[in-house]
């Protein structure tokens, strides 16, 4: 599990924190070939990939696939330091709170020390 604490991500426009209408099924994984969020990806077959898991309020839940795009994938791997880099893949279902939906990112976001 590769998890790293930086902030791009939430900065993307997406519905809102714990605002969705998701099952796990539809749980984002991103593979990987910057208040502060902090991400990891879990699951996967390496630690450059897995389901994306984002921490809110000491909680980790996951993100669904709901207009996750490329760009939201870069920044992504981007903020676990594999570069920008990356592309969303299928899911390995999760468990527990669906945090963010709809994330979508112009791959411009910046890391930020507060979101």
């Amino acid at each position: 599990m590769v998890r790293r604490r930086i902030g791009p991500i939430a900065k993307c426009s997406h519905d809102g924190w714990d605002v969705h209408n998701c099952e796990h099924h539809e749980d984002v994984a991103v593979a990987c070939t910057g208040s502060k969020v902090e991400v990891r990806l879990n699951g996967g077959r390496d630690p450059r990939e897995g389901r994306l898991e984002v921490l809110y309020h000491g909680v980790w839940g996951t993100v669904c696939t709901d207009g996750f795009n490329y760009a939201a994938a870069r920044v992504v791997c981007s903020m676990l330091g594999f570069g920008y880099i990356g592309r969303p893949t299928s899911n390995n279902y999760g468990y527990g709170p669906i945090w963010l939906t709809s994330v979508r990112c112009n791959g411009m976001e910046k890391a930020s020390p507060s979101v």
